[in-house]
């Protein structure tokens, strides 16, 4: 007995093409219609397949999408402002995520469409020139927003945008997809391949470490700061696992080591300065101490390098779970700006990156289930710093992986407050059997 997965192309908003209205799927909701992934051929061939509740996930999904391209201006056009390297990579790692959950093609889908969209607006084929290195016009993406007016391409910018396009391409490889997504991963390889190929002779070795030194804060002679240099480590960890090329390994532990080099064991919780040198008070503080937001992208790095057994080891994921819940939660929606709490301990900010669940704490998991049922969310339609890849998106996927649920998402304009459902009652779905 063979089951056959037939095209049901579901669209985002409004009905589908079966006359399912996914609008109306909010919480509450049971979802009782067959679901079939809507791949771009006439069948793919299973002896088993269950696809879970992917109905009430993409209605949960929507809101949450269309209130991303509003706060997007329908969709960032450049990296002018770093949105492409600072919105729409946490975009597309929350829908690899979902799709990495559900095996829904959609989300891939769509992150395919983001990436296809950075190649398409590229300094080459916009015809500018970064300025920070010696004029270069190719396959990167520069900002003028950190740098006066300038174009530049940071490392950190094109390590992000690689990353996210490393995690799109291992997805379209999934053995279970059509062979044209093969055909496109390997293509984006190539193109992501490229791209990192700019950033190789900014390389600094230092002792047993190193790091990738941005050319702006070299320029202005100031240390890179560790996140930055995280950013350029998951890119070429993500790299070296679709290719295996040795020296991006060893570009990775380098840079694991060096930012290893600059955490500092304090009450069994790691802290880190922005950037380097790592300088110890008398009092145990440490001089320039990263914020929760920053710090997070270096955890993010350090996770990911203890993933693939590389430098770090599970009693440092430890101290790291211990910076979250020892140093920077407060209490509900209360979070302390830096990861070291004796710098400006009173400082605090009402929201947190969610990809501090990738800890895999279960103490660090419900206080983000705690934060995400009674947040409040500032849109501001004028800003371009809604910062919505991470506070909706990414957050999104992390809430349909550890199935969080019924909650609902509050939204203020600063006038009202507009409350998104999420997930309503699940099941599972089970495809109709076809001889």
């Amino acid at each position: 007995m063979i089951r056959r997965l037939i095209i049901l192309a579901l669209l985002i908003w409004g009905c589908d093409e079966a006359g399912l209205n996914t609008d109306s799927l909010t919480s509450g909701t049971t979802v009782t219609d067959t679901l079939y992934i809507p791949y771009d051929t006439t069948y793919t061939v299973y002896d088993t397949l269950i696809v879970n509740d992917n109905i009430a996930i993409r209605a949960g999904f929507s809101p949450l999408w269309q209130l991303y391209m509003d706060s997007s201006e329908g969709g960032w056009q450049n990296n002018d402002n770093g949105r492409f390297s600072w919105d729409d990579t946490y975009a597309i790692d929350g829908l690899i995520r979902l799709f990495n959950s559900t095996s829904d093609v959609f989300y891939l889908d769509l992150a395919i469409g983001i990436m296809n969209k950075f190649y398409d607006n590229t300094d080459e084929k916009r015809g500018i020139q970064d300025v920070y290195r010696d004029n270069q016009s190719v396959s990167v993406w520069s900002s003028t927003r950190y740098t006066e007016g300038n174009y530049h391409a940071f490392n950190c910018h094109i390590g992000f945008i690689v990353y996210a396009g490393t995690k799109v391409a291992d997805a379209m490889m999934s053995g279970y997809l059509p062979i044209s997504y093969n055909v496109q991963a390997e293509e984006l390889i190539a193109k992501l391949e490229e791209s990192f190929s700019y950033i190789e002779d900014t390389w600094v070795n230092d002792g047993e470490g190193g790091y990738f030194e941005e050319p702006y804060f070299k320029d202005i002679n100031i240390s890179t700061p560790l996140n930055m240099i995280s950013l350029c480590g998951m890119a070429t960890l993500g790299l070296y696992n679709l290719t295996g090329e040795s020296i991006l390994l060893d570009y990775t532990a380098k840079m694991a080591w060096y930012i290893k080099q600059h955490l500092y064991l304090s009450n069994e919780t790691y802290i880190w300065p922005y950037k380097p040198p790592l300088v110890i008070n008398e009092d145990g503080s440490i001089i320039g101490p990263d914020d929760n937001s920053h710090g997070a992208i270096v955890t993010w790095f350090c996770v990911q390098t203890y993933e693939n057994d590389i430098v770090f080891n599970v009693e440092d994921m430890t101290y790291f779970s211990n910076t979250f819940l020892n140093n920077i939660y407060v209490g509900t929606n209360q979070f302390r700006k830096y990861v070291d709490p004796k710098r400006d301990p009173m400082i605090f900010v009402d929201t947190v990156l969610f990809i501090y669940m990738i800890l895999d704490s279960e103490d660090v998991k419900q206080i983000l289930l705690d934060h995400y049922e009674t947040r409040l969310l500032i849109y501001d339609s004028s800003s371009f710093l809604n910062h919505f890849g991470t506070k909706l998106m990414q957050a999104y996927s992390f809430a349909v992986i550890e199935d969080w649920g019924n909650y609902e998402v509050n939204v203020s304009n600063g006038f009202q407050v507009e409350s998104y459902s999420i997930i309503g009652e699940r099941n599972i779905i089970i495809n109709e059997e076809i001889k």
